[in-house]
């Protein structure tokens, strides 16, 4: 059987740009015989000794990229409403503190069996482990022993969510990237500082909240918050240039901030067991709706910061 690493050549959007971006340039040129030398060679201390133990999966993870305070919750809550598991009481975002949705699991295209079993969806210890590894805090094998030991947990075709996306997981088992929200570095910037002033709404330091209103000064009150931000950002222009392609690629701008006919009818046929009437499109741009004037009432002076974050932060732009 093919390596997974061989069939990524030809799945991927770029695979020779993708390895290289990780500092893998010799799977360039990789073939059958030249992974197996690196796989089965002698050396114990082999980066690609861990594929050796890596035993092929009839499985697969499906997932949706959708980064950090781009309303993953939110939407995943909508299909919710359309596919008529919950009603639409409650779910007013004015009344929901912070316009916090955290309580809902996310995007869920396919409804597969397990997407709700406790545990099974959370990927914020992999994402922490991507993040540290593009910084160089953490070794590609030691990126790739966890996922050795994160892929054992699945033993049925399960759907994520990723805030960043898991870079080389493909080479592990098949994956399917299902959704892909799009959007330009200024709004990938705007939503990552969004959802701080969310979440500083259930914290005691609200550092975040206090530079966007203007209370402190100093951009290095959140430096912490910029270098995590851009080092997702490398990480999401590494998968929308190179990566997997999404099987549904949706504008940010034209589904949240527009909620365009368009994209609201899109998003809802591609959810299984959905319903796309005219009826629940307008349902759901009016709670679209809400949402985002939710979000702007958080953000209402970024205009403030918006210059000194996006100008005087070097920004990585290698790769979009």
């Amino acid at each position: 059987m093919k390596h997974k690493i061989l069939e990524c050549q030809s799945k991927f959007k770029n695979f020779d740009k993708y390895v290289s971006a990780l500092g893998l340039s010799r799977l360039m040129n990789a073939n059958e015989s030249s992974l197996n030398n690196d796989i089965f060679n002698d050396g114990t201390e082999s980066l690609y000794k861990v594929f050796a133990r890596n035993i092929d999966r009839d499985n697969e993870i499906m997932y949706s990229i959708i980064p950090y305070g781009a309303g993953g919750s939110f939407l995943g809550m909508l299909q919710e409403v359309a596919k008529g598991s919950i009603t639409t009481t409650g779910k007013d975002p004015k009344d929901r503190p912070a316009n916090l949705w955290d309580d809902h699991y996310g995007i869920n295209f396919k409804d597969t069996p397990t997407f709700d079993k406790p545990g099974m969806n959370r990927t914020a210890d992999r994402e922490d482990d991507i993040v540290n590894f593009v910084n160089r805090n953490l070794t590609l094998r030691e990126l790739w022993v966890s996922y050795e030991s994160f892929i054992k947990k699945f033993d049925q075709v399960h759907e994520l969510q990723y805030h960043a996306d898991l870079l080389t997981l493909p080479f592990f088992i098949k994956c399917r990237c299902l959704m892909f929200l799009n959007m330009s570095h200024e709004t990938f910037v705007w939503i990552y500082f969004l959802a701080g002033i969310k979440h500083d709404h259930n914290r005691s330091n609200k550092s975040i909240t206090d530079f966007i209103n203007n209370k402190k000064y100093s951009i290095n009150v959140v430096r912490p918050q910029l270098e995590r931000c851009n080092t997702e950002w490398q990480i999401y222009c590494i998968s929308k240039y190179y990566g997997l392609p999404a099987e549904i690629d949706i504008d940010y701008e034209d589904l949240i901030i527009d909620h365009k006919y368009s994209a609201v009818k899109y998003f809802l046929q591609a959810t299984s067991n959905a319903d796309s009437s005219d009826a629940m499109i307008k349902k759901c741009q009016n709670l679209l709706k809400e949402y985002h004037s939710e979000n702007l009432k958080l953000m209402k002076n970024w205009d403030l910061r918006k210059d000194e974050i996006l100008n005087s932060f070097k920004w990585d732009r290698t790769h979009g």
